[in-house]
């Protein structure tokens, strides 16, 4: 089991960041969300809504933290670009107990928008009420992955990107290129159903947070996919890699 007071710990100890509780499910499992910068560009980080998927939880920590020797400033170097809203654990009783599920053994994955939903997922959703964004990424991991791929939906094809960060991955890690990933064609590491003309097998309720945010006005939603069967390092590398990608790009706009 991992310990959640280290993960409150290290959100705590950030420096030049106040993180804020915005919730909690017992007094031990407080939900954070950090809000920093100020750019125009406002972009929400999430990570851990499955408690078995810990690369994104460290992948957003190490972002936020930086290295803490001044060869990377992490969070800092975007801040005068980005107006950031980050939840690095969406799922704390999950994430100590390393299950998918949280600790009433409830995926929260698509729970968003339904009615009488989970408290992380109210927690969350009341965060965000009202607000906009122009991007949103959801940092995952796969148990069946055989390399990174990534889901993207977004308002405008011109802003399509997703190609962009397969060929920035691709010259560390390998790509995943199975034909067709949950059931979706997989082109290359990107699953676009827009593009590919698939319909979404979603209603308006029991959504993931990236569609549930896509059609409440998010202009471009990324899912990142790194695969369990490679080592923790090199899964939060895989993150930290698409997060600097999407960064890089939107910085030019």
């Amino acid at each position: 089991m991992r310990d959640y007071d280290t993960l409150i710990s290290r959100i705590n100890n950030i420096s030049g960041i106040q993180p804020l509780v915005i919730g909690r499910l017992e007094p031990d499992y407080p939900i954070y969300m950090i809000s920093c910068g100020a750019g125009d560009k406002k972009i929400v980080l999430s990570s851990g809504i499955h408690g078995d998927e810990p690369a994104g939880v460290e992948a957003i920590l190490r972002f936020l933290e930086g290295d803490g020797d001044g060869r990377s400033e992490g969070i800092q170097r975007w801040e005068k670009e980005y107006r950031f809203t980050v939840f690095p654990c969406t799922n704390p009783t999950g994430y100590e107990r390393g299950t998918r599920e949280n600790a009433c053994g409830v995926d929260l994955n698509r729970r968003f928008g339904s009615e009488g939903p989970p408290e992380e997922v109210a927690i969350i959703q009341r965060s965000l009420e009202g607000r906009q964004f122009a991007i949103y990424m959801d940092f995952h991991e796969d148990t069946d992955g055989e390399g990174f791929y990534l889901y993207e939906v977004l308002h405008e094809e011109k802003d399509h990107l997703a190609e962009e960060i397969i060929e920035t991955i691709s010259h560390q890690y390998p790509i995943d290129l199975r034909d067709r990933i949950d059931g979706f064609p997989n082109c290359g590491g990107v699953i676009c159903p827009q593009r590919d003309g698939e319909e979404f097998p979603f209603k308006e309720v029991d959504l993931p947070l990236p569609l549930y945010l896509y059609l409440r006005g998010v202009r471009h939603c990324f899912t990142i996919e790194s695969p369990t069967r490679l080592p923790m390092e090199d899964r939060v590398g895989m993150h930290l890699m698409a997060l600097e990608a999407v960064l890089n790009r939107y910085a030019l706009l």
